[in-house]
């Protein structure tokens, strides 16, 4: 898919920025957000990706780190279910924060720190 593709080039604008393998892109939320499903997830959970604001020039770590981490919302714990509210047209819940454990396992798997650097701020 070549949003997929394009979303791993938008994470090598800056160098403290990662993009979680095996998060889909799936729909444009209008504004430079994306719906994402991780396929490496049991259900498929369904995140926002939100990048309004990145700066891709940022370059004191943590505040690029806090920044990135704080781009990723959680929607949905299942692809399923948020297809099934979509197409009965039920609105959204507001998104939150995904979880320390998705954030350590998904988004910084090889930098841990960088999730307390984020809880901290």
């Amino acid at each position: 898919m070549p949003q997929y593709r394009t979303m791993q080039w938008v994470a090598k604008q800056n160098p403290w920025w990662r993009w979680p393998n095996g998060l889909l892109p799936i729909g444009n939320l209008g504004c430079g957000m994306w719906a994402c499903v991780d396929c490496l997830t049991p259900k498929e959970s369904v995140f926002v990706f939100d990048p309004n604001n990145l700066d891709e020039n940022e370059a004191e770590r943590d505040e690029a780190v806090v920044r990135w981490t704080n781009a990723f919302w959680h929607l949905k714990n299942s692809f399923q279910s948020w297809i099934e509210a979509w197409l009965d047209g039920e609105d959204m819940p507001e998104p939150s924060w995904p979880s320390a454990s998705w954030l350590r396992k998904r988004l910084w798997p090889d930098d841990p720190a960088h999730v307390k650097v984020f809880l901290k701020s």
